[in-house]
């Protein structure tokens, strides 16, 4: 039975509507991909409406988090959980976004605002990692001699968020027992891939797979891979192979919503890290409302 259509007299109140937040893209090929994200959300929660809105790049594809959340209070929910779409929490997570809520809250006082963490280190999303790694492998000859797993992220001037990035690697090795797995960056941090693999190679590795630790298309995700061809042309008997991306993938879907449901009870987000197990049905949001609000006070033009 969904939660979310079940028995509707239980609360004076109808169910939050969900408010996914991105970061946005230039490429259409990603903005297509946040389009798809947003269909699938919005299936696992009907009736309740769901929209998908960008930090940056809006477009005729995407809108922009103030168009998105209009959307959604023209249906007149009595709550509404923004989402942000990201990995980590730096600075889009910590700054960015929760600006954009509270302009929102303001401009939309009747509606009550809960905004969820970002998707942090969990279980699930290692478990996707090694869903694509395995995948990767099967179109590789050679793949069955990987000895090292080099994860590529965003990179931050957050030292946390950079931080977060190596922990994951950390646990990933823990999760699936790999030999050797390091972790470097793309953009605003180091160590860059060109560093990465040479460490891979340096620990012994000849033959290493480069997980994109990205969601969606985009640009930083294409210079992973520009920059792995460049560097594997200089090393002599070195294989590399690129992942996919992390994608849409239905333990995705699953962790959002938990997020949602997390901040609509004011719980503290699950991570792998966490000393506690989630509560509850994993990813359902209830149809009871809780009091109180959450209140949350590279400039982006915020709703007006």
């Amino acid at each position: 039975m969904n939660p979310l259509t079940a028995n509707p007299r239980r609360t004076l109140y109808s169910p939050p509507a969900i408010l996914l937040m991105a970061h946005g893209t230039k490429l259409a090929e990603g903005q297509l991909e946040l389009l798809e994200l947003e269909r699938l959300v919005a299936q696992r929660v009907k009736p309740r409406p769901a929209a998908l809105g960008v930090l940056e790049y809006p477009s005729d594809l995407v809108a922009s988090i103030e168009e998105a959340a209009g959307r959604l209070a023209a249906t007149q929910p009595h709550a509404i959980i923004a989402i942000p779409v990201l990995l980590l929490r730096a600075g889009h997570g910590k700054i960015d976004m929760p600006t954009q809520v509270a302009h929102l809250r303001a401009h939309y006082p009747s509606i009550s605002w809960h905004l969820a963490a970002p998707l942090l280190p969990h279980p699930s999303l290692l478990q996707v990692a090694q869903e694509r790694l395995a995948a990767a492998c099967d179109d590789y000859p050679w793949s069955s001699s990987i000895d090292a797993v080099l994860f590529v992220g965003r990179g931050s001037h957050d030292p946390t968020a950079n931080a977060d990035l190596f922990k994951i690697a950390r646990l990933f090795t823990e999760r699936y027992r790999h030999s050797l797995v390091e972790a470097c960056f793309i953009s605003q941090a180091r160590p860059g891939v060109p560093e990465g693999i040479r460490r891979c190679v340096a620990l012994g590795a000849r033959s290493i797979a480069i997980l994109p630790y990205f969601l969606h298309d985009g640009i930083l995700p294409r210079r992973i891979l520009e920059q792995t061809v460049a560097t594997q042309r200089g090393l002599v008997d070195i294989n590399c192979l690129v992942t996919q991306r992390l994608g849409n993938h239905p333990l995705l879907i699953d962790l959002l919503l938990l997020r949602a449901r997390e901040a609509f009870y004011h719980t503290p987000a699950f991570t792998c890290l966490a000393d506690r197990e989630p509560q509850g049905s994993f990813g359902h949001l209830w149809n009871t409302v809780p009091t109180g609000s959450n209140d949350h006070g590279h400039t982006h033009a915020t709703p007006s």
